[in-house]
């Protein structure tokens, strides 16, 4: 690897081994989508090495919990999941020729701040690009319509031409569909709504 080189996935930063690892777009975007929902910057990245010992640290800290309170939790989180999707979580491939964006949000109320991650894939399920990033937010609705309308202005702005944007928030969907709003996300989603305007090979889901 050459470290004075440009990233030739992201063509924002110099080719370091941590770049490659964790601060590309691509690699964010995979931490993200973990398990972990860990969203590397560099402020938290010095080197690989300082970052491997504290995510080390941290896995440790989580371990020394009781037991039975981390059971318990998992039982609790199982069951709110299964509740919120009534459907199989299977990725459906878009049409031939039409890409497909899936965006994804997570929320922290306590402090209201929160992570939005898009990966896009051709309809053969080859990723074409991958975006993660810290935001602000005051509820998971706020976060995951953030995350739709980052999806827009990507696909806009690199012209990717037909794409399909999925997210699992229905409600959310279904707003954005009938062109109504839901008060603490409007301005978020009116920008939406414009963007899919401006954008007429575009879909929802």
């Amino acid at each position: 690897m050459a470290p004075d080189s440009l990233c030739q996935i992201c063509l924002k930063g110099m080719e370091t081994v941590e770049h490659a690892l964790l601060l590309c777009d691509w690699a964010r975007a995979t931490w993200f989508g973990a398990e972990c929902q860990w969203t590397p910057t560099p402020k938290t990245v010095n080197s690989i090495g300082s970052w491997m010992v504290k995510c080390i640290r941290k896995i440790r800290q989580r371990g020394g919990e009781d037991q039975e309170k981390r059971i318990k939790k998992q039982q609790t989180q199982k069951r709110e999941a299964n509740r919120s999707r009534t459907y199989p979580v299977t990725w459906r491939p878009p049409l031939e020729n039409w890409l497909k964006a899936n965006v994804d949000a997570a929320f922290r109320k306590e402090n209201e701040t929160g992570a939005i991650a898009v990966v896009i894939r051709d309809s053969k399920g080859k990723m074409v690009l991958g975006f993660s990033g810290k935001i602000q937010a005051k509820s998971s609705t706020v976060a995951e319509a953030q995350a739709i309308r980052q999806a827009l202005i990507i696909v806009n702005n690199l012209n990717m031409g037909k794409t399909l944007i999925e997210s699992d928030n229905l409600k959310l969907i279904q707003t954005i569909k009938s062109k109504t709003t839901i008060g603490e996300a409007s301005a978020i989603i009116q920008d939406i709504q414009i963007l899919m305007k401006e954008l007429p090979e575009k879909g929802m889901t």
